[in-house]
């Protein structure tokens, strides 16, 4: 076989490291006669998907000639791992920072919930620059997004609205407009909630199975019956996505937490899957809420008939006569 390339090496390890197999990887790194930037990179790059972070920082430390990619690669490491503080030493000290490190910072961030440290440094980053009348320096709109989740999940509607209005329409994907209508939905701003679904039809961007999902997940937990049913049944009548068990389970959560409970159970008989333990569990726990022990009965012994050994079953339905009993 003739002498294997620095590229032919790389592309050797950079396989075992795709199937997981990094020690075989690291045994091929060694072996390289020669390393340029690239495989430097790319070992480091699997080390830290494999969660294994100091050695990543030790291959790192290592690389003769750090480039942009290199920096890169480090600090989104750190920041993916939730390793914060290392993220913000190795992103401040960085030489040059780029999109990729400046959405790994603040979105790191706004998933630990940590709305001031987010803000501080989503304040800081490039703002919309023409540069030769053809390349653009952008926040990106990763970052954009991670903003409007952010604020959503901390009760901070206006915020979000405020930062998805700044968001240029034509950068707007469909993780903006999820993250839009979920932070109206989940603080209780149904009308907002449904508008903003609307104009995302209207804007032509195709919802889909996880959008969705997303949605209705949050209509669920904030009992937004109406924004549910809304959005399942254009789902399914406008965009022709058959609904899954986890679409159908937050459908029957949000009907059980409304206290509309005939259509809960009418859902259950109808859908083409079998209601499992969480399904019926969650229509079981809104009967003891709403105090309607024949539906209840009814629920728990279909759900016992489907398993009889189920232990939470027996818990819910002996609370449910248990608090029946003491009201009466």
């Amino acid at each position: 076989m003739e002498e294997r390339s620095v590229v032919t090496w790389t592309a050797l390890f950079t396989g075992y490291a795709n199937e997981g197999l990094v020690a075989n990887a690291k045994v091929m790194f060694d072996r390289m006669p020669e390393r340029d930037v690239v495989s430097w990179n790319s070992m480091a790059a699997a080390f830290a998907q494999n969660g294994d972070l100091p050695l990543a920082k030790q291959t790192f430390d290592s690389i003769p000639e750090q480039n942009v990619v290199s920096w890169n690669a480090i600090v989104t490491a750190y920041a993916e791992n939730g390793q914060l503080h290392e993220a913000l030493d190795l992103f401040h000290k960085m030489p040059e920072r780029r999109m990729v490190s400046w959405n790994a910072v603040v979105s790191a961030h706004a998933n630990c919930g940590d709305v001031e440290s987010a803000n501080i440094l989503f304040d800081r980053m490039p703002q919309w620059t023409l540069l030769a009348s053809t390349a653009m320096i952008a926040r990106d709109v990763v970052a954009w997004n991670a903003m409007i989740s952010l604020y959503g999940q901390n009760g901070l509607v206006e915020e979000a609205s405020r930062a998805f209005r700044c968001l240029p329409v034509s950068e707007r994907n469909l993780v903006s407009w999820t993250a839009m209508v979920a932070a109206y939905a989940q603080n209780g701003h149904s009308k907002q909630a449904m508008q903003t679904f609307q104009q995302l039809e209207l804007e032509g961007v195709e919802a889909d199975e996880i959008c969705f999902k997303t949605v209705l997940g949050c209509c669920s937990h904030a009992g937004q019956v109406d924004v549910a049913c809304y959005c399942f049944t254009s789902m399914v009548g406008d965009h022709g996505i058959a609904p899954s068990k986890c679409h159908y389970w937050s459908i029957l959560d949000a009907l059980g937490r409304s206290g509309r409970l005939g259509e809960c159970e009418e859902l259950m008989g109808s859908m083409p899957f079998s209601p499992d333990e969480v399904a019926r569990g969650s229509a079981l726990a809104a009967c003891k809420n709403d105090s309607d022990m024949e539906r209840a009965n009814r629920i728990g012994n279909q759900l016992l008939e489907t398993d009889p050994d189920s232990a939470p079953a027996y818990v819910l339905m002996a609370n449910l006569f248990s608090a029946a009993v003491g009201a009466n």
